[in-house]
C-alpha cells in the first residue's frame, strides 16, 4: 500500500524492482487504486492509501523457493520507504525483513491500550511482531529522511 504523501516519481522508483524484475513467468502484478482516508476513530488497523500494490508468484519445484523468495523480499525492502504498511495477514512469520506496518503510529498506540486491557497477562503475545516492525520502519524512515 503506498504512501499517499510520497511524490510519484519517488513511488515508482522504490516499486520499479518488484513490479519488473518478477521471477517465474507465473507471476503478476496487480494495482488497484482505493482512495482510502480511515477515521482512525473507527478502524485502527486501517492504512491510508492512495493504491494498493502487489505481485503474485507462482512456481511448482520446491528447490526454487530460496532462489525466488529473498530476492522479491530485497524488493519490497526496497519499497518500504514509499509504502504506507501492509495487510495484518500479510505478514511473513518466517522473515521479519519482509514486513512493514499493519497500522499507523497512533492506531499501534491505541491498540496497545485496548491491548494492555484486555489482555493483561498477554495470552496473545504475536501483537510485538507489530510493534517492532513498526519501530523498523520508523527507523527506516528517519534514516531515508536524513538522506534526502
Amino acid at each position: 500500500m503506498n504512501d499517499p504523501d510520497v511524490p510519484l516519481a519517488r513511488l515508482l522508483e522504490g516499486i520499479r524492482p518488484a513490479m519488473l524484475k518478477l521471477p517465474t513467468r507465473v507471476s503478476s502484478v496487480f494495482i488497484c487504486h482505493c482512495d482510502i482516508k480511515p477515521d482512525e476513530d473507527d478502524a485502527c488497523l486501517s492504512l491510508p492509501q492512495d493504491l494498493y500494490i502487489s505481485t503474485l508468484t507462482g512456481w511448482t519445484d520446491p528447490k526454487l523457493e530460496p532462489a525466488i523468495m529473498q530476492p522479491m523480499r530485497d524488493y519490497y525492502r526496497q519499497a518500504f520507504p514509499v509504502a504506507v504498511g501492509q495487510y495484518i495477514t500479510d505478514i511473513d512469520v518466517n522473515c521479519e525483513d519482509a514486513n512493514s506496518k499493519v497500522m499507523s503510529d497512533t492506531a499501534l498506540a491505541k491498540f496497545l491500550r485496548i491491548r494492555e486491557k484486555y489482555d493483561p497477562k498477554e495470552l496473545f503475545h504475536t501483537y510485538k511482531a507489530f510493534v517492532k516492525t513498526s519501530e523498523k520502519i520508523n527507523k527506516l524512515q528517519i534514516s531515508q529522511d536524513c538522506r534526502v
